[in-house]
């Protein structure tokens, strides 16, 4: 669901939208693999909420792919 959109949608088609499109297997799965945590539920306004996650400390960090595709990115334009 996009930001812009929001304002115009009723809660019920929210629901459908997130229920149409789950991820949460996917979020678990992204969680667990990036050893973090739940800390605590930050609810923004009546439909939005933020999910704060935290580090546990025991767990090495694991550089992200992002930042690799990143670097592969900038070495590609010093090239040209």
């Amino acid at each position: 669901v996009s930001r812009s959109v929001l304002p115009s949608l009723s809660t019920s088609d929210v629901l459908k939208c997130l229920n149409e499109n789950d991820n949460q297997s996917q979020m678990k799965a992204f969680i667990e693999n990036n050893a973090l945590k739940l800390d605590r539920l930050r609810k923004l306004g009546d439909y939005c909420a933020t999910l704060i996650y935290e580090r546990d400390p025991d767990v090495p960090i694991i550089e992200q792919p992002e930042a690799i595709v990143e670097k592969k990115k900038g070495k590609s334009s010093k090239k040209k």
